[in-house]
């Protein structure tokens, strides 16, 4: 991950230039009423600063955890600054629009001096480096009723990638059954795909995120009690996987399945 550390302090506003963001409006390129926001959006992108040392690893991508909404109320609460509040629920507001209109995510990764949120005697945040990573990032899981998020940086997504998603099936989980999905073995699988069907070898479309969209497919049903592991996870195109469901031969294909598995030796 150290490729992602930031090396040279660049402009805010240059950054944001870079992204496509219109700063026009602004003035001077240090207006302290735009430069010092976290977040900036519109209809077209989503433009985030974010610490690289939150960053970690999940499996072959780095992705960030993160609960704006959460950390809007500490700040409230151990913090005068009305700024850090107003900023946290901003950031946490432009998550959502972007989760409902799937906005891809630029980020403006920033190294320096962290403040510590639990001391409201802590002086702010001073930044020493920062740059806008060049690929796109996307959001992977939304909670709307806590706030919690997950972006990713990489290429790859599947069904269950899209935050909007995973909030609906929780609000009907009464009405179906509902499966837990290791999401860093999802995003194993799809790093072994590569945006490909793991059975025709058809590429997956192009998302206006900037992914590629392919499913993922559990050889063995979790609800016949499968396992939730790589070694029992296809990559499929939507034919094939509605083919993997409801298809007259969609016995022959797990046995298919099954044996490509086998083939690529996965444990």
């Amino acid at each position: 991950m150290e490729f992602l550390r930031p090396v040279f302090k660049r402009r805010v506003a240059d950054l944001l230039s870079e992204a496509g963001v219109d700063i026009s409006n602004w003035g001077a390129s240090n207006n302290p009423k735009y430069c010092f926001e976290w977040s900036f959006i519109d209809d077209e992108r989503l433009v985030l600063n974010l610490w690289y040392d939150n960053m970690e690893i999940l499996g072959k991508s780095v992705s960030h955890n993160m609960n704006f909404r959460a950390d809007a109320l500490q700040n409230r609460i151990n913090n005068p600054k009305k700024g850090w509040h107003r900023r946290g629920l901003k950031i946490d507001e432009h998550l959502q629009i972007a989760v409902t209109k799937n906005i891809p995510v630029r980020i403006i990764l920033l190294e320096g001096d962290r403040r510590k949120t639990n001391d409201e005697n802590e002086q702010a945040s001073y930044v020493y480096y920062r740059h806008l990573d060049s690929q796109f990032w996307s959001i992977s899981h939304y909670d709307f009723d806590s706030g919690e998020c997950v972006i990713e940086r990489g290429k790859y997504c599947d069904q269950f990638s899209q935050g909007i998603t995973d909030y609906i099936r929780q609000k009907d989980e009464y009405l179906v059954n509902c499966y837990f999905r290791d999401r860093a073995k999802r995003q194993l699988v799809l790093e072994r795909a590569k945006g490909r069907c793991e059975y025709c070898g058809t590429a997956g479309f192009l998302m206006e995120n900037g992914a590629a969209y392919i499913e993922t497919h559990h050889i063995t049903p979790l609800s016949e009690f499968g396992a939730d592991e790589v070694w029992n996870m296809i990559a499929l195109c939507p034919t094939h996987h509605r083919e993997a469901h409801y298809g007259l031969n969609r016995h022959e294909r797990a046995h298919q399945f099954r044996a490509f598995i086998k083939s690529i030796r996965i444990d």
